[in-house]
């Protein structure tokens, strides 16, 4: 990730675009780095999944390194790991820049049951 000065962190910005009642996309430009950070809380399931993709999607067109914060899911089931199988695919194609921090609870488990922990870009976080 290409390391320029940006302005600080102000606030989370919502995304109404792709946030609904169960499932949610935030994002903040981070100070340290030029991109973005994008939170994704809630379920991440066959109802949400879309969104997510087209929100993925976007910030793949603008080119800009993101790092996908997935630590506030509470569910997420085969479509949603499909997704983000799908998102490391395009990232490794295009050269875009993308991370995740790890999930916790139900929706790491399916990451660990299916053997896709291993495959997509987690970065650890302090905290």
């Amino acid at each position: 990730m290409t390391t320029t000065a940006a302005a600080p962190i102000t606030a989370w910005k919502s995304d109404p675009v792709h946030s609904g009642a169960d499932f949610a996309v935030r994002h903040m430009v981070v100070s340290t780095f030029r991109g973005a950070f994008s939170e994704v809380s809630g379920e991440l399931d066959l109802g949400t999944t879309g969104r997510l993709e087209r929100c993925l999607a976007e910030l793949l067109e603008s080119r800009e390194p993101v790092l996908l914060d997935l630590s506030e899911l509470t569910f997420m089931d085969s479509t949603g790991l499909c997704a983000l199988l799908k998102a490391r695919e395009q990232a490794q194609a295009n050269g875009w820049a993308l991370a995740m921090v790890r999930p916790r609870g139900q929706a790491l488990a399916t990451l660990r049951q299916s053997g896709a922990e291993r495959l997509l870009p987690f970065e650890e976080v302090a905290g």
